[in-house]
């Protein structure tokens, strides 16, 4: 079987104007989806996206940082790394606002873009939120928070990025228990979609051309992470109230966080079921939000954080992701690492 070397999304080939899309009052209203159809949720969770994050965006367009090493541990300790190169650009005549970042945000808008892509080509700008924040009926959404989301939308919209994978592709070939990867290359938007707006309604609404090159990287190699769709809305505990009234964005990347770090904990201590995480850790991932309240320099933020950690961990426990938490001290720090427990 031949393999394709490159993959690349639509937008690299052809750019289509908004107003020559094709309007919501041209569309069957069943073209809408039914968000009580959605059962899973499909999280992308590579060291690609992760590092793509974590460090400055300015980094990145000056090409400042190199890629990132897929290889096991027991590669790495032999002497071994297989890299995987990013090149971010922004095309000609495209501009970001004066410190842009990505953070959090940005990857729970990935995958909930990427989830709905999945029941519709055509959703708003309020259904991704719907969807970011697990909520299995339509809820109305602020339009201070549609802006805020649209922008984010429509920034990555306009970012270039290319995956160079061609040496985790040789890598996982060696062995059939890897992954196989069908291309060397994933290349396009990170968020290929066209969005205009309903002159008639003043809707906006997104079309997923193709899901992001980080989505594609991501499923060939076989590292996302499949979730529950009521695990998402954490306003709800089977019949029970919730310690948590609200998905705000500092819950939602909490939720966001740990469901990665359980994924990973099940990974590696298949036996134990038992895994710890650093404080330091979820408030070095809040810090990264570009829309984030966290202010790790005053006290009342940080023990906010705290409180809504402890609430998120308390709801995993009574939706049956956990058994257990607990906080852990070191020295003078109180909390220093939360130890979890796995079914």
């Amino acid at each position: 079987m031949n393999k394709k070397s490159v993959w690349e999304d639509p937008l690299s080939i052809r750019k289509v104007e908004p107003s020559k899309e094709k309007g919501p009052e041209q569309m069957a209203p069943t073209s809408l989806p039914v968000l009580n159809a959605i059962t899973q949720v499909e999280i992308s969770n590579t060291k690609a996206e992760n590092t793509l994050l974590k460090k400055p965006f300015s980094s990145w367009l000056s090409q400042d940082i190199p890629g990132v090493d897929v290889a096991s541990a027991k590669d790495k300790q032999l002497g071994r790394h297989i890299p995987v190169d990013m090149i971010v650009s922004l095309p000609s005549g495209a501009s970001l606002p004066q410190g842009y970042d990505l953070g959090a945000t940005d990857s729970t808008i990935l995958n909930a873009a990427s989830t709905l892509s999945q029941f519709t080509p055509v959703f708003t700008i309020a259904q991704l939120v719907n969807v970011m924040n697990g909520d299995a009926v339509y809820s109305e959404v602020k339009p201070a928070t549609q802006k805020e989301i649209l922008d984010r939308v429509k920034y990555m919209a306009s970012i270039r990025i290319t995956i160079k994978a061609a040496a985790h592709q040789k890598y996982n070939a060696e062995k059939r228990s890897r992954p196989q990867l069908e291309h060397s290359t994933f290349t396009g938007f990170l968020l290929p979609a066209n969005i205009w707006e309903d002159g008639i309604s003043g809707e906006t609404y997104i079309r997923l051309l193709q899901q992001p090159p980080l989505y594609t990287y991501a499923k060939e190699t076989r590292q996302i992470i499949t979730e529950k769709y009521e695990m998402m809305d954490l306003t709800h505990v089977g019949t029970k109230k919730s310690p948590i009234r609200y998905m705000t964005p500092q819950v939602r990347n909490i939720r966001d966080f740990f469901l990665r770090e359980i994924n990973r904990i099940s990974k590696q201590n298949k036996v134990s079921g038992t895994g710890p995480v650093l404080y330091e850790s979820v408030y070095t991932y809040l810090l990264k939000d570009p829309y984030g309240t966290f202010d790790i320099t005053k006290k009342p933020s940080k023990q906010r954080v705290n409180q809504n950690i402890a609430r998120v961990l308390d709801v995993f426990v009574g939706k049956g992701k956990l058994i257990s938490w607990k906080p852990e001290p070191k020295g003078r720090k109180k909390l220093y690492r939360i130890v979890l427990q796995l079914p």
